[in-house]
């Protein structure tokens, strides 16, 4: 009895892997299905290696006020490997994106040599969503770790 349970729920999940992949043959999908992740996840757009996704758990992982190279030495950290020769400039279109959409905010400009000092603020639905998390890490980049 057990084993029929264990074969339907795997026929189930292979049926929907099947469809999935028929979905991603089709490019207007796989952009549907990016704007979609990107709106449940407080509207943070994936990019090709998952930078922005990577940077958005770095940053809810902060019990403090952060800065770009606290971000930068994170990632480096848990195992991100940046495809940018300039890490700090890659981290900060993440970073200003998920500044408008209201999840992080400037608490401090750059002072001199100071470089700016952000927090994360979250925002209601959107930080929830965040917290759900449906899988997209592992549909749109992965960390070199994985």
């Amino acid at each position: 009895m057990m084993e029929n349970h264990i074969v339907s729920f795997i026929d189930e999940h292979i049926r929907d892997l099947q469809e999935l992949k028929r979905m991603s043959a089709n490019p207007y999908m796989v952009d549907a299905m990016r704007r979609i992740l990107a709106e449940l996840d407080g509207g943070a757009p994936r990019t090709h290696n998952g930078l922005t996704a990577s940077t958005l758990d770095v940053i809810r992982s902060f019990d403090r006020p952060f800065t770009v190279p606290d971000i930068v030495k994170a990632l480096k950290e848990s195992g991100f490997e940046f495809a940018a020769r300039k890490p700090g400039l890659a981290v900060a279109a993440p970073l200003k994106r998920l500044e408008k959409r209201g999840l992080v905010r400037m608490v401090k400009a750059r002072v001199g040599n100071e470089p700016h000092l952000y927090e994360y603020i979250g925002s209601g639905a959107a930080s929830a969503a965040v917290a759900i998390k449906v899988g997209e890490s592992e549909l749109w980049g992965k960390r070199a770790t994985q």
